[in-house]
């Protein structure tokens, strides 16, 4: 390649990033628009960020086949499953499901926040801690509800 020119870059006088890359090598040429690249990043990471939907709930009551029917995930078989639910709580393009099913009480309300208050408490059980740090973090407004497969009213709207 010696004695061959360097491929030209344009630039932006305003935000000195190259426009065009041009690249040429055994007749192959690439020629990407950093427009078109950015716009095509931003969506793969906006699509990657809302795909992400975590079901919570008790496993004895069926929460892998309600994941399943919403189209979300359980942290079961996930062995930082308390970091990954923060992470979680913390992004607010994260989609959380909570299944009642299982859970104590006569209605939506009593039954989250029976769970809640336990899980603020030492010793609590995974889906209580679950359900206590949606509440101390504000999110439970946000959070699906479903009982016995249907979605069911929110009352922390």
């Amino acid at each position: 390649m010696l004695g061959q020119a360097a491929p030209a870059i344009k630039y932006d006088i305003l935000s000195f990033l190259p426009r065009n890359l041009a690249w040429a090598a055994g007749g192959l040429a690439f020629e990407a628009g950093l427009g078109k690249l950015a716009s095509a990043l931003f969506a793969r990471a906006s699509t990657a960020a809302a795909a992400d939907h975590i079901v919570l709930g008790l496993a004895a009551s069926g929460l892998e086949e309600t994941a399943g029917r919403v189209g979300g995930r359980t942290l079961l078989n996930d062995v930082n499953w308390k970091s990954t639910l923060q992470a979680a709580i913390a992004d607010p393009g994260t989609k959380i499901t909570v299944s009642l099913d299982g859970l104590s009480g006569t209605s939506t309300w009593s039954k989250v926040m029976g769970a809640a208050q336990k899980g603020l408490a030492s010793g609590a059980s995974p889906t209580n801690w679950e359900l206590g740090q949606l509440y101390q973090a504000g999110r439970l407004s946000s959070v699906e509800f479903v009982e016995g497969g249907r979605v069911v009213a929110n009352p922390f709207r």
